[in-house]
């Protein structure tokens, strides 16, 4: 059944290559994206000691979360929901528009669903189902890992500027979103002003973590000093960093 998915996924991605030719490098990155959050989702599920019927649905919510993504670029060249529609649930549509899940039971589709739907919102509502906040919460922190990569191979070669939502390249940075990390809160994207302040709401991210593995990858693979080196280099800055730093080594 994974097999079948994963083809129709294949599939399905590569009618947007051929609508855009040349001008694919956005479906390439969100291509790309989907696969390591798989992987990520899977790393993070074996951690968790899931069993394989929790990790092909983990794998699953991670092949679809992103669906929406590809239709949204086609149709209106950008990856801000606000400018266009919520991809979580443009990708739903798509889904139940091609009937991707109706081989699956109801309860997988129901628990699919709700990860997929739930994956970028702000906050995570209450769930009555523990298996649906489970799985929202691995998709959740499996997405971030890779937005963080994303961002950093993105950040070296400054390719694509809707990865910032166009956002402009100005000096400084907002003290709302300064406010906000220390608060332990993330900021709202109406709070973006410019590229700092894109980076430091990434920053803020790290409050919405749900696992003690997705804390030790992103102190592993050194997330919270490669987007602070890429801010203005201030005592600030600096501050935010090791008060990042000193947050996430905690034990939860």
């Amino acid at each position: 059944m994974l097999k079948n998915l994963k083809e129709w996924f294949s599939n399905y991605v590569a009618k947007f290559y051929r609508l855009l030719g040349e001008r694919h490098y956005n479906i390439r990155l969100k291509e790309q994206h989907t696969y390591k959050v798989c992987q990520e989702a899977i790393e993070l599920g074996k951690t968790l000691k899931l069993t394989n019927q929790e990790l092909y649905l983990a794998e699953i919510s991670a092949l679809f979360h992103d669906v929406g993504r590809f239709m949204q670029w086609y149709k209106y060249k950008t990856f801000q929901d606000s400018k266009s529609e919520n991809h979580a649930l443009l990708g739903l549509k798509e889904l139940e528009k091609h009937q991707v899940l109706f081989s699956l039971s109801q309860k997988e589709q129901r628990l699919i669903c709700t990860a997929i739907q739930y994956h970028n919102v702000f906050k995570i509502p209450e769930m009555e189902d523990p298996q649906a906040k489970l799985l929202t919460q691995i998709l959740r922190d499996a997405d971030k890992l890779d937005i963080l990569r994303v961002f950093m191979d993105y950040n070296k070669i400054k390719q694509e500027p809707s990865l910032e939502w166009d956002l402009p390249q100005t000096p400084g940075y907002s003290k709302e979103i300064i406010s906000d990390l220390y608060q332990k809160r993330i900021s709202s994207h109406e709070n973006l002003k410019n590229g700092n302040d894109f980076k430091l709401m990434l920053l803020c991210w790290v409050f919405d973590i749900n696992f003690a593995y997705t804390r030790e990858q992103i102190l592993k693979r050194g997330f919270i000093q490669k987007i602070c080196k890429s801010l203005p280099q201030c005592k600030e800055i600096q501050e935010i960093e090791e008060y990042l730093l000193q947050y996430l080594r905690v034990p939860v």
